[in-house]
């Protein structure tokens, strides 16, 4: 499972250490608005279940379904913003990210641009905490 997913065993350490607690779910029923994979359909359902929960994905259908059902969420480049703001990472770690994701090409060159915005922002004190997601 590891080769497969590499980020398997970090997970599993994760889990034996409290550090995040798995929980079973049953559909009931639920039908997600937009065709997903099993997991993300299982995240929505979760994130509906639990409340007051954020929702982070980096799928396109995910985040459609999360809008269509008005459950808040979040994607990568604005959880490396939110850690680099409490201090979960540093400023070398933050400015990074957002250049890999870059790479990877999975964002519009806007969202890296507004991670990098961000992250220049919170390094100079200087925050706007009415963005969106």
């Amino acid at each position: 499972m590891v080769r497969k997913y590499p980020d398997a065993a970090m997970i599993s350490d994760l889990i034996s250490k409290g550090a995040i607690k798995v929980q079973s779910l049953a559909s009931a029923g639920f039908s997600s608005p937009i065709s997903l994979h099993q997991g993300e359909e299982e995240a929505l359902l979760l994130a509906m279940k639990l409340g007051r929960s954020l929702f982070a994905t980096d799928e396109g259908k995910a985040i459609k379904a999360a809008r269509f059902l008005r459950l808040p969420f979040i994607v990568t480049p604005k959880i490396v913003v939110e850690l680099f703001r409490l201090k979960r990472i540093s400023s070398k770690k933050a400015q990074g990210a957002p250049e890999k994701l870059d790479k990877i090409g999975r964002y519009s060159p806007e969202i890296i641009a507004d991670a990098l915005v961000s992250l220049m922002e919170e390094k100079d004190g200087k925050t706007d905490n009415h963005k969106d997601t």
